[in-house]
């Protein structure tokens, strides 16, 4: 059995919600259907300058400017507004008052159970709903459903070889599952 008490942090919620948005499968179509967007506009718009105008010259200036902004598209900008959505949505939340980090809480992964504890209210899971766990950079993330995680940063943990043990612990109970680590 594992407990951990602990205060979840506006950072820690921040974080959990950069991973999923990065590395959840539905989050990764998307991002990846907005990569494809704009290189495909821009070639539609070179292609009709093409066949309007035909001169080479403007032509071939346009395929480096879509090329470049392509590129930057991709590298850079996708990433930036998505994260900076983000948070302004973690802002909101935070402006209505439906904040769920700051409060002390107890969860406990037992023989049957995972019981989460605190201020806003108490649930228990039996394993058979988590769907799965993931590492990110700054926690442990259990998955219960798909948008929901209890996150328990790393220092939650006392040492590296007690998260391995947790994470020993919980791949066991839900081995039966198809999981992706």
């Amino acid at each position: 059995m594992f407990q951990f008490n602990y205060t979840l942090s506006e950072k820690d919620y921040y974080d959990f919600n950069e991973y999923h948005l990065l590395n959840s499968p539905m989050n990764k179509k998307g991002i990846l259907f907005y990569c494809i967007l704009l290189p495909v506009l821009l070639a539609s718009m070179i292609l009709f300058f093409w066949l309007r105008y035909q001169n080479f010259i403007q032509i071939l200036i346009m395929i480096i400017a879509a090329s470049i902004l392509s590129a930057l598209w991709i590298l850079f900008l996708l990433k930036k507004l998505l994260l900076l959505n983000m948070k302004s949505q973690i802002k909101r939340i935070k402006k209505l008052g439906k904040v769920v980090w700051g409060v002390e809480t107890a969860v406990s992964f037992g023989e049957e159970f995972i019981s989460d504890i605190s201020e806003l209210g108490e649930s228990k899971f039996k394993y058979s709903v988590v769907e799965k766990i993931a590492v990110g950079k700054t926690a442990v993330y259990v998955y219960i459903e798909a948008l929901r995680a209890l996150i328990l940063p790393f220092p939650v943990f006392e040492s590296e070889e007690q998260k391995q043990e947790f994470l020993s612990f919980i791949n066991n109970k839900i081995r039966n599952k198809d999981l992706s680590l």
